[in-house]
């Protein structure tokens, strides 16, 4: 379960744009001043244009502001590195030719300013609030799948909106030595055993779905792999996946874009269209948590 557990938190710290939250981390500090925290909010935007889609709704883009936030100030709580290298990132951006989004900036700029200083927390404690494109039809349960109490709000919820996303559903197909070679590539164990020679095509079979239908474990021949790890390696928009074999063809068809933990973007910007706000939307995905500027409730 500890690799389980790796293989999580490694495509959380890709969705997440980790790279650049640890950029801006302060190291050995419990705060940060007044200071800090305007120009925390001066270049949040930049931040929040690199995951959002440019055609989210407004209250999408407010609840998109507070959730960055909330994991951006957890992580300046928890030790890092310089603000200067963290705004050195985000001018990299600001100035690179290929990010085209002034206007874009502009609104996500209104939506930290009508949300400014707002947080969630649970119990107290700021929220760690991860973040995807497009469910399954639910998002996932932490405690399922990690088995420790560590994110008691992650909990599954239906989000049947992102059924009608033109990325619902996706069904590839491949040549069957073609999918072996590249399986073969990074779990060349599964088809050597001890004392034998290598097996051309192993088995392949789920062994574990979460009660959301994501697949937690699959067997490459006696090997378990992680159903995270797995979409990563091979490529998957989501580990909710079937693979089907023919005799000489695979069809692999995948439910949702992401890992299906917290908040879902099409489903919420669906809702955000039909007038929830952007408190309603987080109160959705994040279970029994409070929006604040401070630790206290909303």
């Amino acid at each position: 379960m500890d690799e389980f557990w790796k293989e999580i938190a490694a495509v959380f710290a890709v969705i997440l744009l980790l790279p650049l939250l640890l950029a801006f981390f302060i190291q050995g500090r419990q705060g940060i001043s007044i200071g800090e925290k305007e120009e925390m909010e001066t270049y949040l935007p930049f931040l929040m244009a690199e995951t959002l889609r440019t055609d989210s709704h407004p209250e999408t883009m407010k609840a998109w502001a507070v959730l960055m936030r909330s994991n951006v100030t957890k992580a300046l709580h928890e030790g890092g590195l310089s603000l200067s290298d963290f705004r050195e990132v985000c001018i990299g951006n600001m100035e690179n030719p290929d990010n085209d989004y002034l206007d874009f900036y502009g609104k996500l700029a209104e939506a930290c300013r009508e949300t400014e200083g707002e947080m969630v927390f649970y119990k107290g404690d700021i929220c760690y609030c991860p973040f995807f494109t497009v469910s399954n039809g639910a998002t996932r349960d932490a405690f399922e799948n990690f088995g420790e109490n560590t994110y008691p709000y992650l909990i599954s919820v239906p989000s049947h909106k992102d059924e009608e996303s033109s990325d619902y559903i996706a069904v590839t197909y491949c040549q069957k030595e073609e999918f072996y070679e590249k399986m073969k590539r990074f779990y060349p164990k599964c088809f050597v055993k001890e004392g034998e020679t290598a097996n051309e095509f192993a088995e392949v079979s789920i062994k574990e779905q979460d009660s959301a239908g994501y697949v937690k474990w699959l067997a490459i021949g006696d090997q378990w792999i992680g159903g995270e790890a797995f979409r990563k390696d091979m490529g998957l928009p989501s580990s909710c996946f079937s693979i089907e074999m023919s005799e000489n063809q695979v069809r692999i068809t995948c439910k949702g874009v992401g890992h299906g933990f917290g908040f879902s973007w099409y489903g919420a910007n669906a809702m955000a269209v039909e007038g929830k706000d952007y408190r309603e939307l987080i109160k959705y995905y994040f279970y029994d948590v409070t929006i604040s500027k401070e630790n206290r409730d909303d």
